[in-house]
């Protein structure tokens, strides 16, 4: 017998373990809510190609749904994701369009910077906010699917919840069918064809249950919001998000904002009175951080050219010199404007070198029910 062959017998329960912490990993790191913090036995599923016949189930909202409080009966989450996002094309949760926080998102901002909707559509489509669908559904394709109990399904609004809010409607505006209710809801029935971009979920029809949804079934639900990522750290956010496009980062780094205030932005970092409230506060010290310590093989700033001899320079065309202008111009979707208030008086300044920022972070299976063969 091979020696190799005989250790990894050995070593078989460490090898059972380390296989499921791999497929954890491919199953988690992308997507925009954690599989690990399913209920035991409850799972995700990937609707294939075929009719599907199910009932989509109600849940009550957890804690960390950005609209609803808390125990309130939803019969979908709904909510906005951006995909595609660095290297590993990962799922991130757009908090402008969800209202999470302090609603910034560094990929919207980019779409908006840049006019990407008519200067690069292609890539506005790639990476701009998806609208999504999360369900609880309970499958009847199978005996076997049945007895999985609730699943939970991912898809995008247009292929469900859009259909849906058609045919939910009842004739000469007498209302809503609500199909989700447990007692006297509906059976709903699609059917998926198609791959990748072609894909289609059509057919969308309902049919009466035979009877209510069994209490086995109805001690399954739990509440979708708790397993979505919803928090996301901005900076990260733009830095995963730059690295996908193959912006140079460091590069970027030399790109200062503006100072609400008036200020010359990280230079004058926690000297104004309006430093203490800024919603720039933590950019600003980053800022200051990459300034650097002082030369003194450097020359003083009034050893520099008098302003009136550069004025030429400053008054050539510069294109991101044009998109604050117009963005001045434009109601800014994610943030409340900041009234402009008069500079503050000119101070001594030192030239400081700008040197690389200084990181400070640290490197139960289900009981069987009823079955309806359905085919």
């Amino acid at each position: 017998m091979s020696k190799l062959r005989d250790k990894f017998r050995k070593k078989s329960g460490d090898l059972q373990r380390t296989t499921q912490e791999a497929t954890t990993i491919a199953s988690n790191y992308p997507r925009y809510y954690s599989i690990d913090k399913l209920p035991k036995g409850r799972s995700v599923w990937n609707m294939k190609n075929g009719e599907h016949i199910f009932d989509i189930i109600p849940f009550f909202t957890g804690k960390k749904h950005p609209t609803y409080k808390p125990d309130t009966p939803l019969p979908v989450l709904f909510l906005y994701v951006h995909f595609n996002v660095g290297p590993n094309d990962e799922q991130v949760v757009c908090k402008a369009k969800n209202k999470i926080g302090d609603q910034r998102c560094p990929i919207c901002e980019y779409i908006k910077q840049n006019n990407l909707y008519t200067a690069d559509n292609d890539l506005y489509k790639r990476i701009a906010a998806k609208k999504r669908n999360l369900y609880l559904v309970w499958l009847h394709d199978t005996e076997k699917e049945e007895d999985k109990g609730i699943q939970l399904l991912d898809i995008a609004d247009f292929y469900m919840n859009e259909k849906l809010s058609v045919i939910s409607k009842v004739s000469r505006g007498k209302g809503l069918i609500n199909y989700t209710d447990l007692d006297n809801g509906k059976t709903l029935i699609v059917e998926r064809s198609g791959q990748g971009v072609t894909t289609k979920v059509t057919g969308h029809r309902f049919e009466d249950r035979p009877e209510p949804i069994p209490d086995e079934i109805v001690d399954q639900i739990f509440s979708i919001d708790e397993i979505v990522n919803w928090e996301s750290d901005y900076n990260a956010t733009k830095k995963l998000f730059e690295i996908g496009l193959g912006l140079n980062v460091e590069d970027s780094e030399e790109e200062w904002a503006t100072c609400p205030a008036g200020g010359e932005f990280g230079v004058d970092y926690d000297t104004l009175e309006s430093c203490e409230n800024c919603r720039c506060e933590q950019d600003c010290a980053e800022a200051y951080a990459a300034l650097g310590s002082l030369d003194s093989d450097e020359a003083p700033f009034d050893a520099l050219p008098p302003e009136e001899d550069i004025v030429e320079e400053e008054d050539e065309d510069d294109p991101e010199d044009m998109i604050e202008e117009e963005e001045q111009e434009e109601e800014d979707e994610y943030e409340e404007e900041v009234e402009e208030t008069p500079p503050p008086a000119p101070k001594p300044r030192t030239r400081r070198r700008r040197t690389a920022p200084v990181s400070t972070e640290k490197k139960e299976t289900p009981t069987r029910t009823r079955r309806r063969r359905t085919k």
